[in-house]
């Protein structure tokens, strides 16, 4: 009996390499899809104004299927950062309390990071609080209405909040490409695809999960 289960072993490795292809051929597509651009896109708008996830996740998931469209994405998310950042500030700046009140109940906002916020950007000022920002481990959100609610100069915010962030963006993509690439090249992209796509969600979720704990 062990002898025929031994036959198929073959065959098996066979299909599930060639279900590990046709995913990751589908993901490509997917990545270099104007589509793809649209959703960072809105993804980064929405991450900046109201959702919890960084566009992070997308830009590195989305480098496993393309590294030729990732300038293209990266715009995108620096894009939609921007436009979402700054409708978050100015809100801030125009209603104060409410959009306090609404960003508390937020996912990973909470009174000690709004604190711990106020307290950096009193002390570093607008540059340094916002340079920091996206290494904090402290949601951008946070950080947006603090400065909107304490009147701070959105020409002076705005600008400081973008170049952090796009830092960041850049930082994660072109590492999630180098990873990649180097894959590309070991010929284990393609054949361990959902295995890699996996490892990248579990690392990003035990990130989010530590930020979410601080």
């Amino acid at each position: 009996m062990l002898a025929p289960a031994l036959a198929t072993l073959p065959a098996a490795r066979g299909q599930l390499l060639d279900g590990a292809h046709r995913l990751h051929d589908g993901w490509r597509r997917i990545a270099e899809s104007d589509g793809a651009v649209v959703a960072v896109l809105l993804w980064a708008v929405s991450e900046a104004t109201v959702q919890p996830i960084a566009p992070d996740l997308a830009l590195g998931l989305l480098a496993l299927g393309t590294r030729r469209r990732l300038p293209r994405l990266l715009l995108a998310a620096i894009a939609g950062m921007a436009l979402g950042g700054i409708c978050t500030v100015l809100a801030a700046g125009a209603a104060p309390a409410t959009a306090t009140a609404v960003l508390l109940h937020l996912p990973l906002a909470t009174p000690h990071g709004l604190a711990e916020t106020g307290a950096y950007l009193n002390s570093h000022g607008i540059a340094g609080g916002f340079l920091h920002q996206p290494w904090s481990g402290i949601s951008f959100k946070v950080w947006a209405v603090d400065a909107g609610a304490a009147h701070l100069d959105p020409r002076s915010v705005i600008p400081w909040f973008v170049a952090g962030r796009a830092v960041r963006f850049a930082v994660v993509t072109a590492a999630a490409a180098a990873i990649a690439g180097l894959l590309d090249r070991a010929h284990v992209l393609r054949s361990a695809f959902p295995v890699v796509a996996t490892i990248g969600l579990a690392f990003f979720t035990v990130i989010l999960q530590r930020v979410a704990t601080s």
